[in-house]
């Protein structure tokens, strides 16, 4: 009797392993973690049915229900309003979905639910996070200054980031080396149009002799926003350099449009110790880096 109970259940076991192994899998679930807003988002769900039917695939954006494929129906595809999103039902199937133009509100947590039929009624999920940023539009600016500086001065300068989200990372070069912590400002993060955000970081210090560079105090104002792809640098045209230099002291903002030739450290300083002797000159450079989005 109890040779012949275990010998069924052993059957059972095996049946049950059979069974399991020829159910619905998911193989793989691809969102974008992160995305440029205005671009088009695709995710992906990809399965294999084994031996089973296919019930439905559904997606959900925060648990909440926004795109459902079911085969028997006709049309099968079904689409719910949620704010953020608009699917392209065209271009989406029952393994693609098309997310165009997505934004800010479209960031959030991304499920895929896939579900067979009777008689295994199995369902399978995954899911990731998609963080919709915008990239500031330009680089960023430098208020305050002087046109000039002797040892023993103090420069008092502010870079603020171009808007954008999340906020940009800033950071101050001092003759090409990163600024120590203990001569930068920080202020609270601007909040304007859209929820975009500007960061405004203050450089203070100090004109000390080691600063003397070839006559010339070369500050840069970098502005990062994820993985460092494109280097827009500020550069100056050598016959308006010195009307640039002159024009730090009105507070203007110096821009550099992208096409520029940029000029090296070496060379942006040889000009300006050309363009005086008596004191040190100030350049400043503003300089924005991009990030690429990886899509995995």
């Amino acid at each position: 009797m109890g040779s012949s109970f275990f010998s069924w259940l052993g059957i059972v076991v095996q049946f049950a392993l059979i069974k399991c192994s020829l159910s619905i899998r998911l193989l793989q679930v691809t969102v974008p973690s992160v995305i440029q807003a205005g671009e088009t988002a695709t995710l992906q769900c990809i399965f294999d049915l084994e031996q089973d039917r296919l019930y439905s695939v559904k997606w959900y954006k925060d648990n909440v229900e926004f795109f459902r494929f079911i085969p028997k129906l006709d049309p099968p595809i079904a689409t719910y309003v949620v704010d953020g999103l608009r699917v392209d039902e065209r271009s989406s199937s029952d393994q693609n979905v098309v997310l165009p133009n997505v934004g800010l509100p479209s960031s959030g947590h991304y499920k895929c639910e896939v579900s067979a039929e009777a008689p295994s009624f199995v369902s399978v999920s995954g899911g990731g996070v998609i963080e919709v940023v915008v990239l500031p539009q330009g680089k960023p600016s430098i208020t305050g200054g002087q046109s000039k500086y002797q040892v023993g001065d103090y420069v008092d300068i502010n870079c603020t980031s171009a808007p954008s989200k999340p906020p940009a990372i800033l950071n101050w070069y001092i003759n090409g080396k990163q600024a120590p912590k203990k001569v930068l400002k920080q202020y609270k993060t601007v909040v304007g149009t859209n929820n975009l955000e500007s960061t405004v970081l203050g450089l203070s210090f100090r004109v000390e002799e080691h600063h003397v560079l070839k006559s010339s105090l070369l500050l840069k104002c970098a502005s990062s926003v994820g993985s460092l792809t494109k280097d827009f640098t500020g550069s100056f045209d050598l016959e308006d350099l010195g009307e640039k230099i002159s024009d730090i002291n009105n507070h203007e903002k110096i821009e550099a449009q992208v096409g520029w030739p940029s000029l090296s450290e070496s060379e942006v300083l040889h000009i300006a110790n050309s363009s005086s002797h008596s004191f040190l000159s100030l350049v400043l450079i503003s300089t924005t880096i991009f990030s690429t989005l990886f899509i995995l």
